[in-house]
This record gives structure tokens, sequence and C-alpha cells, in this order.
């Protein structure tokens, strides 16, 4: 049945959008558009070069097997890339509030569209191959495995970041407390960075703290996350905090 549908493309291409059945469309004897008008630069001659190959390639039952499952939600080697691009960038280990993940995204992003790009000009190479038993297909699937890219805007966004973190630093350094000098947006910053480390370093927190930590990091002061804002630590902590918070009153 889909194969059928899927072939009606090639009377479409000859500009022919009813005809008798045939083989290759089944029980389908028209195009599902309404009727069109005007001219048609882009139809195909039968039996000419550029035809013969859209008829090759559309005939394939590999090509129309892999159609069905194309999905916007997975199931093709691209969407795979993606969703592993964005497990890379947001872990699944830490529960990130809903306002942060425009700005994972937007690093999963550059990151797959500096491959695609690097693609485009030739600039990886395959390095080896493996053949692969995949999961819920019957087929096997050979993996290729390419030459790396670099990624140079994310060394550019490292750079960035340490950059306000050394003016928050130096500014620590003049007569009077940083924090006092510091917007309250970035010293809320630095205290939820500390907060995280602390997390990470599995280091006790004083309890007397936290009703102020949860304070400091009040995601209302910075609503848009953004690449100079360094943002992410803030709300990484937060959802921690609140996080366990929230299972000690459970017990």
């Amino acid at each position: 049945m889909a194969n059928h549908v899927f072939n009606t493309c090639l009377m479409h291409a000859r500009n022919v959008h009813q005809w008798a059945p045939t083989p290759e469309t089944g029980r389908y004897t028209r195009c599902g558009h309404p009727s069109l008008s005007g001219p048609r630069p882009e139809t195909m001659i039968e039996g000419s070069k550029a035809f013969t190959k859209f008829r090759d390639e559309i005939l394939n039952h590999r090509l129309q097997e892999d159609l069905v499952k194309a999905s916007p939600y997975g199931g093709t080697s691209i969407c795979e890339t993606k969703n592993a691009l964005d497990r890379i960038y947001c872990r699944k280990e830490i529960y990130y509030p809903i306002s942060t993940y425009p700005f994972y995204a937007k690093m999963a992003t550059m990151h797959f569209n500096t491959l695609r790009l690097a693609e485009i000009a030739g600039e990886r190479k395959p390095e080896r191959e493996i053949t692969i038993k995949r999961k819920y297909l019957s087929r096997s699937s050979k993996m290729v495995f390419k030459t790396p890219v670099v990624q140079h805007w994310r060394t550019e966004v490292f750079e960035e970041v340490l950059k306000i973190r050394r003016n928050m630093l130096q500014k620590g350094t003049e007569e009077q407390p940083y924090h006092d000098e510091l917007e309250e947006s970035t010293a809320a910053i630095i205290s939820a960075e500390d907060a995280f480390d602390s997390i990470s370093n599995h280091t006790s927190f004083v309890e007397e703290m936290r009703p102020e930590l949860l304070e400091a990091v009040d995601m209302d002061a910075l609503e848009e996350p953004g690449w100079s804002d360094v943002n992410a630590p803030i709300y990484i902590a937060q959802a921690i905090l609140q996080s366990n918070s929230s299972q000690k009153d459970q017990f």
C-alpha cells in the first residue's frame, strides 16, 4: 500500500494527474491535490535521463521502506543524531526547569549544524565502518565513523564564560565586598555556581542558608536564558536545591 502511494509521484512528475490503473500505482488513479493551473517548469519527460534516474530512486524498495518509518520524533539517522546531542547538552540525571531548554537546544543545534556544514564542505572523511543489528529492523545497518570536527563556537562560548567569571573575581579584589558592587543577577550567578559545585562534590549544606540561597536564585530575575549572562548554572542549582527540599519534606 505504501509503495503505491509513493509511486504516484512518478505520474505527478510527468504532469499526469489522473490515469488508468497501473501496477506501479495500484488502486490510486489520481493525485491527491486539486486541479492545477499555469505552467509546470518542473515537469519531467518520460524516458529522459532525469526521469529515469528519478524513477529508479522512487522505486527503490529500501528508500520506500525508510520513508514509511521516517518521523520527526525519531527513527532516522538524522533524528537519532539530534536526539543524542540533546542528551549530551541536557543530561538526564539533572531535572532542569523548562526555561533552560531553549539554552541547551541552541547548543545541540549549533553542534549539529557544524557537522552538517563540515559534510557539505567535504571536511569529514570516513575513517572506519562497522555493521550493526538494529533493534526494530530485520536488516543490518552500517555505521560509519568520520573525521571529527572542531567545534569552534563552543570554544568561543567557553572563553566568554571565563571572561565574565574573571571580571567577577577581579571586582572581588577591590576594597568593597564584590557582592555590593555586582548586579543582583550577577551575584546570584556566583552564589548558584558555588552551590552547584558543592552539590557536585557531595559537600553538605548548612540548612539555615537554604532559604537565602533559594531566594538568591529566583528565576523571576532572569526570564530569558542568554549566552552572555551565563544563566544556566542558576537554573541547574535551583532545580537541584528545590528537588532536595521537596524530598526532605516528603520524609
